[in-house]
């Protein structure tokens, strides 16, 4: 009966105690799946809780054994993967509970599954097989998150927030804008499971120039690897009708144009009290609106060109009779002027060539006392001169010489009388 009684008592007590180290060797928070970035760091969050509490941390060796591999970390410095040397960390004290793993300068040979044992001397030893985690290495960063709070229109205060998350909160990645600004203090702030959050507010007034412009937020993490969100800000405000509007004259017709900016885009009319307008035409310059209505003259009264959206309206008033017609009489007077200036400069140029034909003509006739001659530059006026005073030294040596042969004749004349008077 004794020794039945002493393998009854032992039954008794393994089942005791393998139920109650199945209820009091246990590990929380260790997440069943990581991501991390390459030449960044992940921490392997862990809680575990022995049977019996006051351990003395000495009794204790904590160990993180990558499945089918070996240790990747031993408390006591015992072996462990030559991958790994000097990038495994323990963060915490297992006699606190914390047996948290930190593996620094990820590569892609740490893809793979972990799990953590414990050993207490005097106690007993365990593996915490069945809280695998399994850890990838990735190249890409996960895509930060961009939301736009609030701030629609022209003068609000904008705010935007960018978000991220991470595994490795001794060296976070940073966080920056490529939006000059004030920004508020990037937060980091654990989540759960070992997971943390990077958190940064951008704000601003808002102006009209912001509208279309790239917002983007950047993620940078330690060796490097980057992730970046952009956001298009579509700030709102209401229309405005450019100086450039107005009306020209073309042909018979006159041209309206009304050139807005605004966004929403406007809805544009024309409309006027009297006249029947004929349909527009619209057409679209960037983020400005043109609206075009042609009619055909005359055009004796004002139009007017509304522009409108949710925000407001714009109006803008043109006369185009009024305004234009003054511009196309002095355009029809300033041709006829010309036209008249020009008939009568060619007038005045025949004139004058049929007045010297005339006087050149009477100065050839005979017995004519004086020859007058128009000439139309001055050399030949002074070509004439000239010659009529060569003609006047001419004249006057021949009438000398006249004058000596008269005289010579008289004087043989006188000469022959005396001759026959003295016979």
């Amino acid at each position: 009966m004794l020794p039945g009684r002493l393998l009854l008592i032992f039954c008794l007590k393994v089942c005791f105690f393998s139920t109650h180290c199945r209820k009091d060797w246990r590990v929380t928070q260790v997440p069943e799946k990581l991501s991390a970035v390459r030449g960044s760091c992940v921490v392997i969050p862990c809680m575990v809780y022995l049977p019996a509490k006051g351990v003395a941390a000495s009794r204790i060796t904590a160990i993180w054994r990558m499945a089918d591999h070996g240790d990747v970390f031993n408390s006591r410095g015992a072996k462990v993967l030559s991958g790994f040397k000097g990038r495994t960390t323990l963060l915490g004290n297992v006699a606190d509970q914390n047996c948290s793993l930190q593996i620094q300068n990820l590569r892609h040979e740490d893809n793979g599954s972990y799990y953590f044992r414990i050993e207490v001397k005097g106690l007993n030893n365990y593996s915490f097989i069945n809280n695998m985690v399994t850890l990838q290495v990735t190249d890409t960063p996960e895509t930060p998150t961009i939301s736009h709070l609030k701030g629609q229109k022209v003068g609000d205060v904008v705010l935007l927030s960018c978000v991220t998350f991470h595994w490795c909160p001794s060296r976070p990645p940073t966080m920056t804008w490529n939006y000059t600004s004030v920004n508020s203090p990037v937060k980091h702030t654990h989540v759960k499971d070992g997971m943390w959050q990077l958190f940064s507010l951008l704000y601003f007034v808002a102006v009209k120039k912001t509208l279309g412009s790239l917002v983007t937020c950047t993620v940078e993490y330690p060796g490097g690897a980057r992730a970046r969100a952009s956001a298009f800000l579509q700030i709102k405000y209401k229309p405005e009708i450019l100086p450039e509007s107005g009306c020209l004259i073309a042909n018979t017709s006159v041209t309206c144009h009304c050139l807005v900016d605004s966004f929403p885009p406007a809805d544009i009319k024309w409309f006027s009290p009297i006249l029947d307008l004929p349909n527009a035409t619209s057409l679209w310059q960037g983020r400005l609106k043109r609206e075009i209505l042609q009619k055909a003259l005359p055009w004796e009264e004002s139009i007017t060109c509304s522009a409108s959206n949710p925000l407001g309206e714009a109006l803008m008033s043109f006369s185009p009779a009024r305004k234009d017609k003054y511009m196309y009489v002095a355009i029809t007077a300033a041709i006829g002027l010309l036209a008249a200036l020009t008939l009568g400069l060619l007038y005045f140029r025949r004139w004058r060539k049929i007045k010297g034909t005339s006087y050149a003509t009477r100065s050839t006739e005979p017995n004519s006392d004086v020859s007058t001659t128009i000439y139309e530059k001055p050399e030949d006026l002074k070509y004439e001169e000239q010659n009529k005073e060569e003609e006047y030294e001419s004249m006057q040596q021949g009438n000398l010489y006249e004058n000596i042969e008269l005289s010579a004749r008289s004087s043989k004349c006188a000469t022959d009388s005396n001759d026959e008077a003295s016979e």
